[in-house]
């Protein structure tokens, strides 16, 4: 409870530009959250439970949206650290979404991709992908951002690869304001809700990376997918501007399908609500195959080539399934709106 409200305020100031009317109940249950993870790890036994690394992440994801960058990084590696102890156990075999932010990462690093948004809004989703890409959990992300190319003063590797995809963007206003020269620091406090998104995105990306579906409750699910969502349906009124465009379109689309396909559920209304997310995402990949002329997966395979670059066998196999599967409408609680707003209507 404490960590869904906790998560719920950065919602709140997201939407209203501010979270002065909900900082003091903010606070409680992050504190609260803090106490929880703290005697969790207090027990040999519950240090690596699920719940734990839930409370874990769902902490990294608040202190990056607030800009606590040290106290998120920190968190971040907790657990790298733990990760890196599981796989001595077992030898994971990489999940699809984990596949896929493979595959865009290796893309952009290596110039494989072309330009990263060709659209006339900034969106954080397209954002957090390449800070995601960019990042090195082991330079206290995402702290070094300045360097990474805000100014184009230096010709480090990563400096290079921000300026050649955001170059001709109009970022200076949006993504700078309330920054300072020496640090990146999303201030949701001060009214940034967009570069606050961005860093929380960022973080979710990290976190699926690291941990597949492995403890990705299907809160965090809901959470992760109720902010891509937002930048999906924004993008719709600019798929006809670009090829570029629809191909991160398209990505964004199939990355949001494949958490809510492998998610797991734990009991009946989770079902339920990763159902209905399957449905919106099916929906989502409908209006592709009718908007953008898709009416193959090799056809969606040559769209999505434009962003990422190769893709493997095992990847493919597994696009082409989730392909197969959001077209096919086999799926239940198909609806184009969000299980939020399914369950308020429900409600009615």
């Amino acid at each position: 409870m404490h960590m869904c409200l906790m998560l719920s305020a950065c919602q709140w100031a997201w939407v209203t530009g501010s979270m002065d009317e909900v900082r003091i109940p903010f606070l409680y249950h992050k504190a609260a959250t803090y106490q929880f993870a703290r005697e969790q790890l207090q027990s040999p036994e519950l240090a690596q439970s699920g719940d734990t690394m839930l409370a874990i992440s769902a902490l990294a994801l608040t202190e990056g949206a607030i800009g606590e960058l040290d106290a998120s990084s920190r968190h971040l590696k907790g657990i790298q650290s733990a990760v890196k102890e599981w796989n001595r156990v077992v030898d994971p075999v990489p999940t699809l979404p984990q596949r896929m932010l493979k595959m865009v990462g290796e893309g952009l690093r290596t110039g494989k991709a072309g330009q990263l948004v060709n659209v006339p809004e900034y969106q954080p989703t397209f954002m957090a992908l390449l800070f995601a890409s960019i990042w090195d959990i082991t330079a206290l992300p995402p702290r070094e951002a300045p360097r990474y190319g805000w100014w184009e003063d230096l010709e480090t590797p990563a400096a290079r690869l921000w300026q050649n995809h955001t170059r001709d963007l109009n970022l200076n206003y949006e993504i700078s304001r309330g920054f300072s020269a020496s640090q990146y620091v999303p201030r949701i406090l001060n009214g940034d809700p967009k570069s606050s998104r961005t860093s929380f995105i960022a973080t979710f990306f990290y976190l699926c990376s690291e941990l597949g579906d492995r403890y990705f409750d299907v809160t965090m699910i809901d959470w992760l997918l109720e902010q891509l969502i937002d930048d999906v349906n924004a993008g719709e009124e600019h798929l006809r501007m670009s090829e570029w465009t629809q191909s991160l379109w398209l990505f964004c689309v199939l990355f949001g399908a494949s958490i809510a396909f492998t998610g797991r559920a734990n009991n009946v209304i989770e079902e339920r609500q990763l159902s209905k997310w399957r449905g919106v995402y099916g929906d989502k990949m409908k209006l592709a195959s009718r908007e953008l002329g898709i009416k193959s997966w090799q056809s969606a395979r040559a769209m999505l080539a434009e962003v990422v670059g190769g893709i493997d066998g095992e990847l493919e196999k597994g696009l082409e399934e989730l392909w197969n599967e959001g077209i096919s409408g086999e799926i239940s609680g198909e609806s184009s709106a969000s299980p939020a707003v399914v369950e308020l209507s429900e409600s009615d």
